[in-house]
């Protein structure tokens, strides 16, 4: 069914969605800046939670998004969610990322054997605002790789339970379930703390 897309909107006024965008952008590129301005931000803000740095997550998104746009043709909208496409490619791109920094680091440390600064570091630097923020950070930090994606998925990347299910490959039941355990346990080290 043919559609004309007006900024953010069809011409019958409900908003257009994902696929509808993938479609105008793949006849029209110049639309692909409707699907940047509804995701860039959130990509960034997941990005940014992962790497705790503003370059890296600048970096990351612009990597993202072109990548996304090059590949449009690839999104299979019958396969999933464009959300799940677009951060299972983000999540590629700050996995690429940790590797080539760990790698620079590990390179900085075997040369000049100096002290390694970690993401954390410039994490805290970045966002010591308040105690209990520190504290909360502190907590996020120490979780296991995998629930730290997990908060990272829900609260930075702003992505729904079944989204998530779909980009970790579990259920949304199971997203929900262990999203409980870990937020439990964050307030408790974080009540700790006070």
């Amino acid at each position: 069914m043919p559609f004309e897309v007006v900024s953010s909107e069809v011409v019958t006024g409900t908003e257009v969605s994902d696929a509808q965008l993938v479609v105008a952008a793949l006849h029209d590129p110049e639309r692909f800046a409707q699907l940047y301005d509804r995701y860039a931000d959130r990509v960034f803000r997941y990005a940014l939670s992962r790497t705790s740095s503003f370059d890296a997550a600048e970096d990351i998104t612009s990597e993202t998004m072109l990548a996304v746009f090059e590949r449009l043709d690839a999104f299979d909208a019958d396969r999933g969610a464009f959300t799940t496409w677009l951060f299972t490619i983000a999540s590629r791109r700050i996995a690429d990322h940790q590797r080539n920094r760990w790698r620079a680091i590990k390179h900085a440390v075997d040369t000049r054997r100096r002290r390694q600064v970690t993401a954390d570091d410039e994490m805290f630097a970045a966002v010591a605002r308040t105690e209990t923020r520190i504290c909360l950070l502190n907590a996020v930090a120490r979780l296991p790789g995998d629930q730290r994606e997990l908060v990272a998925l829900r609260y930075a990347a702003e992505l729904t339970s079944v989204e998530i299910a779909d980009i970790l490959g579990i259920s949304s039941s199971a997203v929900r379930m262990r999203l409980t355990r870990v937020i439990r346990q964050l307030r408790e080290e974080v009540a700790a703390c006070r």
